[in-house]
Formats: structure tokens, sequence, C-alpha cells
């Protein structure tokens, strides 16, 4: 059991960084950073649901400063999430303007899934 804080601080460390990473990813852009940081943070997040699964079946506590490194990642798991949702709308606001779509019809719901496309629509008029 005494192996336990240095796995734990191991596994939140490497979710902190596929977090951080992927906040810099979704900032700059860049399609790749956010794809390989998106697998590190599930990855990561694979990891710790082990790990608590284990920890469950031992039935140990973590200590407070633990606890607050698994917070802290989930307020940056939050942030990025408010992040995406930006840029989400960007992309839709963008789509629609090129269509000629009037409102803010989504062309991806939250589950990732399409939606059905609007009509399209001329931008010009002779």
């Amino acid at each position: 059991m005494h192996q336990v804080r240095p796995d734990y601080t191991r596994a939140i460390g490497a979710l902190r960084a596929a977090l951080i990473a992927e906040r810099d990813a979704l900032v700059t852009g860049d399609p790749d950073l956010l794809e390989a940081a998106t697998l590190d943070k599930h990855a990561a997040a694979h990891t710790l649901e082990s790990m608590e699964t284990d920890r469950a079946e031992l039935g140990f506590e973590l200590d407070a400063d633990l606890l607050a490194e698994a917070a802290a990642c989930r307020d940056l798991n939050v942030a990025n999430g408010h992040l995406l949702s930006v840029k989400s709308r960007q992309v839709t606001s963008t789509l629609n303007i090129l269509r000629g779509v009037e409102g803010a019809s989504q062309l991806y719901g939250p589950d990732g899934h399409c939606k059905a496309p609007p009509a399209p629509r001329s931008l010009v008029s002779a």
C-alpha cells in the first residue's frame, strides 16, 4: 500500500499534463496536438479509473493533497470544455455565414453526431 501515493501522483500528473496540452491545442487551434492530448487524457483517465477500482477494493482513502490535485484536474477539464464549446460555436457560426443560413443551427450535437444540414442558400443574387 506504500506504493499507492507515488502511483496516484504520477497518474494525476499525467492527466494534468494532458489537460494542459489539450488547453494549449484548443487555444492555438492545432488539430494534431489536440488529437495527441485527447488520447493522452483518455489514457490517463482510464489509468486513474482502474486505480480507483483497486483503491475501493482495498478500502483506503486518498489524502487531501491528492484530492486537491484531482480537483484541479477537474477544473482544467471544465475550462477546456468551455473552450471547446466556444470554438464549436465559432465554427458553426462561420459555416452558417458561408451557407447563408440565419440563426444558430448546430451542425453537430453535443454527442458529436452530425445533424441534417440546412438547405443551401446562395450568398449572391442576380
